[in-house]
C-alpha cells in the first residue's frame, strides 16, 4: 500500500482518537471498564483532544494517511525540549494533569494514577538532573516521542517506522537524545531504529483488585551529534 506522512489538523483529532483507542485496546481494558467507551464518553474525550492540540507550541503532529482512501492509517506526537526543562510540578500533579485528560466515567482512576505516577517517577529518575541535594529539578534536553500508534488493520506496512522515522530526523537535526516508553508491541520497532533500552517495568492491575498486566520500556535513541 502507499501512504503520506503529513501533519496533523485540529480537524483530525476525532479520528486519529478513535483509531488510537483501537490501538491500544489491552492497556485501555486495564484503564477503562467497561471498555470499549459509550459514545458520550468517546465524544468527550475526542473534544478534549481537540482542545489541548495547540496548546503546546513544542508539539509535532504527524499522520499517515491511506492514497487511496485518505483514511489516518497511524499517527505520532512528539514534543521538542531543545534546552533543559524546569520542573514545576509534583510527580502527584503531574500525574493528576494526565488522569484528568482521560476522566470519564468508565476511568478506573485509581488505577490511572498509580500506571502515570509511576511511569513520571521512572522518567524522572533516567531523564532526570539533581541539584546539589540530590533532587531532581529539571529534565535533561531531548526530543520526547509521546504517542505512535498504526491503525490495527494496516500494522506491518512500514507505516509505525515511517512516522518514527520522522521523529528522528528532528532529533538529529537538533543533536538531541530521543526518549520514548513503549509497550511490549512497540519494542521490537524501535529497537531495530536505534533506540536502547534503559528499564522495563510491569504494571499489574491485580493491585487493585482487576485483571491485566501493561509491560513498558524505558527508552533512549542518541544522535549522532552526542556520541
Amino acid at each position: 500500500m502507499s501512504f503520506d506522512i503529513l501533519p496533523q489538523t485540529a480537524d483530525d483529532a476525532p479520528e486519529i482518537f478513535t483509531g488510537a483507542r483501537k490501538a491500544f485496546t489491552r492497556f485501555n481494558k486495564i484503564l477503562f471498564n467497561p471498555f470499549p467507551l459509550s459514545a458520550e464518553s468517546m465524544e468527550i474525550l475526542s473534544k478534549r483532544r481537540v482542545e489541548s492540540f495547540s496548546k503546546n507550541p513544542q508539539a509535532k503532529n504527524f499522520k499517515a494517511v491511506d492514497r487511496k482512501t485518505g483514511a489516518i492509517i497511524g499517527a505520532a506526537r512528539w514534543s521538542i525540549h531543545a534546552e533543559e526543562e524546569e520542573i514545576d510540578k509534583t510527580v502527584e500533579e503531574e500525574s493528576e494533569g494526565g488522569v484528568e485528560a482521560f476522566r470519564v466515567p468508565e476511568l478506573r482512576e485509581e488505577v490511572a494514577s498509580a500506571f502515570y505516577t509511576g511511569l513520571l517517577e521512572g522518567k524522572r529518575e533516567i531523564m532526570g538532573i539533581k541539584d546539589n541535594d540530590g533532587k531532581v529539578t529539571k529534565l535533561k534536553p531531548r526530543v520526547d516521542l509521546e504517542s505512535l500508534f498504526t491503525h490495527p488493520d494496516h500494522q506491518g506496512k512500514g507505516v509505525g517506522k515511517a512516522l518514527l522515522q520522522r521523529c528522528i530526523q528532528d532529533a538529529e537535526a537538533l543533536g538531541l537524545v530521543a526518549y520514548l516508553e513503549a509497550t511490549e508491541e512497540g519494542l521490537p520497532l524501535y529497537a531495530k531504529n536505534g533506540f536502547e533500552s534503559i528499564r522495563t517495568n510491569v504494571f499489574d492491575a491485580k493491585e487493585f483488585g482487576f485483571e491485566g498486566t501493561h509491560q513498558y520500556t524505558y527508552m533512549i535513541r542518541s544522535s549522532r551529534a552526542t556520541k
